[in-house]
């Protein structure tokens, strides 16, 4: 097979072409070098398909010639059937072409749309993280707030108890330096222990009154950290609310990228319905040119035997004409 000659592909070129003309399929060069192996070169294979193109015009012409149609009548019906196939090919090329447009469109818009419902996922996650810790934060706050205030009024409670105990004993002293001014007079050395005892009372009540305060200015800090903390509590209530808000606009607008979604892919859908049902015309118009073609080489066949016919017939006349000739100049 790889010693042929020109002559040799030639016919395995006209074969090839002529076997896809039968089938409806118009014969170009990437399907002739399919069909032979033995042509590696694309120069050469276009070669072989010029010359057996070149060959079926000459045949169309001669055809055309016998059947006493003009020139210009021949070339006007090949390019009425020349561009009658190239606006047909042309018109469905261009709504495949318009179709596949709308197919990727739809796919960019549906993978757009995915990619922005990742991104609202994510942010979700975020804000539900963040809800989270602030929770978290909030119930620690609280249960901090909760033993400070425990701590607060346990140390508040002592000293007012030793407060109620001194006033007590101011009252019992008081008492015991009436009954012991009562007895100066008689007993000087025990007024002075008095006197003396009373002194160091007095001091310790001062000293207790000033723990006293110092423990009143902690309540009234403590108090105000509590007012600060429940200003904060209020201020992560009030995020915590705005934050549900985004999270049911999230929701909302997850929503209508669902239904987006759903809408863009019953587009996809009609588009490749139209593009399944223009191919199905393109078939149907190709076997209806194979159909026409062949009705016309039917046309052409009987065309040439009608031909033969008429010239055996004038032929047969000339003869008879001929004979006739004959016997009248022997006459």
């Amino acid at each position: 097979m790889s010693n042929l000659n020109t002559e040799d592909k030639q016919n395995l070129t006209d074969n090839v072409c002529n076997e896809l003309l039968q089938k409806g399929i118009k014969p170009t060069v990437s399907l002739v070098l399919a069909e032979l192996p033995t042509i590696s070169s694309r120069s050469t294979a276009h070669k072989y398909f010029k010359n057996w193109t070149d060959n079926q015009s000459h045949k169309k012409e001669e055809l055309f010639k016998k059947l006493g149609f003009s020139s210009e009548f021949t070339s006007s019906v090949l390019n009425e059937i020349n561009r009658f196939n190239t606006n047909a090919e042309g018109r469905y090329i261009e709504q495949t072409q318009y179709a596949n447009v709308q197919r990727d469109q739809a796919i960019s818009d549906l993978q757009n749309s995915e990619n922005k419902i990742n991104e609202q996922s994510s942010l979700i996650s975020q804000f539900e993280e963040m809800i989270n810790n602030l929770q978290t934060e909030l119930a620690t706050e609280q249960k901090s707030n909760e033993s400070t205030i425990v701590e607060i009024r346990r140390q508040l409670t002592t000293p007012i108890d030793d407060n109620k105990q001194l006033s007590k004993k101011n009252e019992s002293l008081r008492a015991g330096m009436a009954k012991a001014e009562l007895k100066l007079e008689s007993n000087q050395q025990l007024v002075d222990e008095i006197k003396s005892q009373n002194a160091q009372l007095l001091f310790d009540n001062k000293e207790f009154n000033s723990n006293i305060a110092e423990l009143n200015r902690s309540i009234a800090s403590k108090e105000s950290t509590i007012t600060g903390n429940e200003k904060l509590i209020k201020s992560l209530e009030n995020e915590q609310e705005k934050t549900a808000n985004q999270l049911i606009n999230f929701d909302s607008n997850n929503i209508k990228l669902q239904t987006e979604i759903a809408s863009i892919r019953n587009e996809l859908a009609e588009v490749n319905s139209k593009l399944s049902d223009e191919k199905d015309k393109l078939a149907k118009q190709i076997f209806k040119n194979s159909e026409v073609k062949s009705n016309f080489d039917k046309q052409v066949k009987s065309h040439e035997k009608v031909l033969s016919n008429y010239e055996a017939t004038i032929s047969s006349h000339e003869k008879l004409i001929a004979q006739f000739e004959i016997n009248k100049s022997k006459t």
